[in-house]
């Protein structure tokens, strides 16, 4: 296989992992701020945490068994458990942030014998966890 610009990273999609050499990785959250009624008659408002949303997306380049995974993933009609692992040098523990996703994007194409390099994307539902890196 060709060198690969990017990190490595083991993706959990719907229990099932697969490990790749991702080159971009984004992850955005959300969350809005709702009023807060106060009883006390001051005319400050108040704001609250609200619900929290975001969006997953990343590129990958994997092998033919790795992208089956992916497929069967995309192939749900409800959101599946994912969990990204980002290896921080092969010491200690990786960063990892797990949660939801709904599916919306998935593209790939073949760059070589049984390699393909895409991407796949959705929007997170409820909370996302993250994990911090442990040295």
């Amino acid at each position: 296989m060709a060198t690969v610009q990017g990190f490595l990273a083991s993706i959990t999609i719907d229990g099932s992992e697969v490990t790749t050499v991702v080159e971009n990785f984004t992850l955005s959250e959300t969350r809005g701020a709702n009023d807060k009624q106060t009883m006390n008659g001051s005319p400050d408002g108040v704001k609250i945490p609200g619900s929290r949303s975001g969006s997953l997306s990343f590129d990958f380049t994997i092998d033919q068994a790795e992208l089956n995974v992916l497929e069967a993933a995309w192939a749900k009609d409800e959101p599946v458990a994912f969990q990204i692992a980002i290896v921080e040098a092969g010491v200690g523990t990786n960063t990892v942030w797990d949660g939801f996703l709904s599916l919306t994007d998935f593209s790939k194409e073949t760059v070589g014998d049984g390699i393909w390099r895409g991407s796949m994307a959705g929007d997170t539902s409820g909370a996302i966890t993250h994990t911090p890196f442990v040295a």
